[in-house]
């Protein structure tokens, strides 16, 4: 173990846990404290909102026992620690941040280890302690062993990565690439990179025979356990050995990357905006145009932005899309340019497809200078706003024809996501089954578990089977892993709100919890429309349609322009504005006449004003998608918080043609 200097706390959850200050060993009383502690420092560079802590540790029905169970465990670790002032980064009523300079651990030093100097052998023993990590810790909750399970596996992954990139070096002795190998097989034993390298390494120290009992105890396990057999480069190294062609060691496998340096599946560059004209705008105001846009794409959890830092290397020499291929490995390229004239900005953008060299997207933008100018740079958001939802309609159409096989997680996410808003009852299930695989291969994703949360939410309001109570646990679980993975996400914060709402009528929390969100991401399309029905349950009607317009101005072409505007009719009907939500439903019905949540309030407000005889249409289809709705089971769930309220909706849904 490494040992701790200055102020810096060491965490070991290899083996044993133990929180230590130099020679100092600190005491932790209590299981969910330390939990409190590990999960804190494992996640030392996200801030955490206190009622997803609250709820991670302390998943009781009892809101303020949890909060309070909270405060005194931070409390501990703060008295333990000496009551250091500069322990936590942030430490308010809402919100928790560890100071990240202060703590490391031991998986940190395990790291630094594979990568430094240690012989071989004896790293391959320290290594031993890596495969029992977390002792003690399980069991506290579901959704903390969930947290758990992926921190391991993220550790292993890590660890095996790291191992490999040290034990196919040509320049290690076959010894200790050996021991290497023998380790990381020791933490998984179907590593096949490390079989492959431990049968070389053997038949260099002229062990032949070792290496190929252990080609075959590999097979005998591959087709015993997976019916599967090794792949056909290990297969042939088999072959060259029983053959003695390995006087001249074979080229070692590749390396691959450890998964926290695996590149994204999808990268996107902005490259600096160029001034056209006579009347030049000023490098400064480019370059920080530049940063906001990047950084507006860089609070979306992807696709993955290019840094600024290296992007802006550009600003007097554009490159060609094959430059940014080979030097950022770039998939997408935004570009733009601006000129001024008489005090007026023309900004010309184009999102590029850089294998193909299609236009994506494009659009140019009038404004005044001032606009240019101003240090919120709206432009930068709205630009932001338009360049994501794109990227992900251009991968989806790339890999449409694809195996789902091949597909990593951010594009299954993407498939499924498309298939859901299909609505359709034929593949919405399909798409259940696609974001499970997209979980399974990246369970720390958060934008997979908030669209798993909708696709339960969906499941419900459509009708489409299961139990209820089963699918709101589900929404619930995969709404806070989204949080607790991106706890600034106001997205995941307003998705959860949302559900709260729908599900357990919790209309205070939700309003808090939208506070946050849009203190958050104040002006992101998707973060301000999840608001706008419990907005409009609320009587809050007025700030329902105000962020609903702004939702459908900042995200225009938006994929699921259909949602949008039916949540934007909901707030036109709970306002009484009937003809504007009439306008907005039937929107959303040509665009998808499968929303049978649009379908009622579009129905409602014809009958509202004397209209119910141009809603027969509607209403047929809604008898199609939900064969065995009743209005008097539906009131009772809706979300309108007045009783009455929700009485006069249904005596709408009546009149309209609905089934009593």
């Amino acid at each position: 173990m490494l040992q701790s200097s200055g102020s810096l706390f060491r965490l070991d959850v290899c083996s044993q846990w133990k929180l230590s200050h130099g020679d100092r060993d600190i005491p932790l009383a209590g299981r969910k404290v330390r939990a409190l502690l590990t999960y804190l420092v494992l996640e030392k560079h996200r801030t955490h909102a206190r009622e997803t802590l609250a709820r991670l540790l302390w998943d009781i029905p009892d809101e303020k026992l949890s909060r309070a169970s909270l405060r005194q465990a931070l409390l501990q670790i703060r008295k333990s620690c000496d009551d250091s002032d500069d322990l936590f980064d942030q430490l308010s009523r809402s919100f928790v941040a560890i100071a990240p300079d202060r703590f490391g651990t031991d998986l940190d030093s395990l790291q630094d280890r594979i990568r430094g100097d240690l012989p071989g052998p004896a790293l391959a023993r320290h290594i031993g302690a890596a495969g029992d990590m977390f002792p003690g810790l399980d069991g506290i909750s579901k959704e903390f062993d969930d947290w758990l399970r992926t921190a391991r596996q993220h550790a292993l992954r890590q660890t095996l990565g790291s191992l490999e990139a040290r034990y196919v070096q040509a320049d290690e002795s076959a010894a200790a690439r050996l021991a290497l190998a023998e380790a990381a097989y020791a933490l998984d034993d179907l590593s096949e990179p490390a079989v492959r390298t431990m049968m070389l390494c053997h038949a260099e120290l002229n062990n032949r025979p070792a290496a190929l009992s252990l080609y075959r105890q590999f097979y005998d396990r591959l087709e015993a356990d997976m019916d599967a057999e090794p792949s056909v480069e290990t297969q042939d190294l088999a072959v060259r050995i029983k053959l003695e062609e390995t006087s001249q060691p074979a080229p070692a496998p590749r390396p691959a990357q450890p998964v926290s340096a695996a590149r994204p599946p999808v990268l996107v560059a902005v490259l600096p905006l160029q001034s056209l004209g006579p009347n030049r705008v000023p490098s400064y105001i480019l370059l920080g145009l530049l940063d906001q846009i990047t950084c507006q794409l860089a609070s979306f959890e992807a696709p993955a932005v290019i840094s600024s830092n290296t992007t802006r290397r550009y600003m007097d020499d554009t490159p060609t899309l094959e430059t940014l291929r080979r030097d950022l490995n770039a998939n997408y390229a935004v570009f733009g340019s601006i000129r001024v004239e008489s005090g007026q900005a023309c900004v010309a953008m184009q999102l590029v497809e850089s294998e193909s060299n299609s236009i994506v997207w494009s659009k140019i933008h009038y404004c005044g200078i001032d606009e240019v100018y101003d240090l919120n740079a709206p432009i930068a958001n709205e630009i932001a706003q338009a360049v994501v939802p794109f990227v992900n309609v251009a991968e989806l159409r790339r890999v449409q024809l694809q195996p789902v096989e091949q597909l990593e997680p951010f594009h299954l996410m993407l498939r499924a996501k498309d298939l859901i808003f299909q609505m359709s009852r034929d593949t919405f299930f399909d798409a259940g089954d696609l974001l499970q695989k997209a979980l399974e291969g990246a369970p720390h994703f958060s934008q997979s578990h908030a669209l798993m949360a909708e696709w339960h939410s969906i499941c419900v309001w459509q009708g489409w089977g299961g139990s209820p109570a089963e699918h709101f646990e589900a929404i619930e679980r995969h709404a806070r892993n989204a949080l607790m993975l991106a706890p600034n996400s106001g997205r995941a914060m307003a998705l959860l709100g949302h559900n709260r709402v729908i599900f357990n009528r919790q209309y205070d929390e939700a309003i808090e919890l939208f506070e946050q969100a849009l203190e958050a991401n104040p002006n992101d399309a998707e973060t301000l429309i999840w608001t706008v029905p419990t907005l409009a349950y609320t009587e809050n009607t007025d700030s329902a349609v105000q962020n609903g317009l702004k939702s459908l101005k900042l995200s225009p072409l938006d994929p699921l322009l259909f949602r949008n505007e039916h949540f934007l009719s909901l707030a036109h009907y709970a306002a009484g504005n009937f003809n504007e939500a009439i306008e907005l439903g039937l929107k959303s019905y040509q665009r998808n006449p499968n929303f049978s949540a649009n379908i009622r309030v579009t129905v409602a407000a014809l009958t509202a004003v004397g209209r119910g005889t141009e809603g027969r249409e509607l209403v047929e289809r809604h008898r199609l998608i939900e064969p065995g709705f009743t209005v008097s089971d539906y009131v009772n769930r809706q979300g309108f918080r007045d009783p009455g309220r929700r009485s006069d909706f249904g005596a709408h849904l009546i009149s309209a043609g609905l089934p009593r």
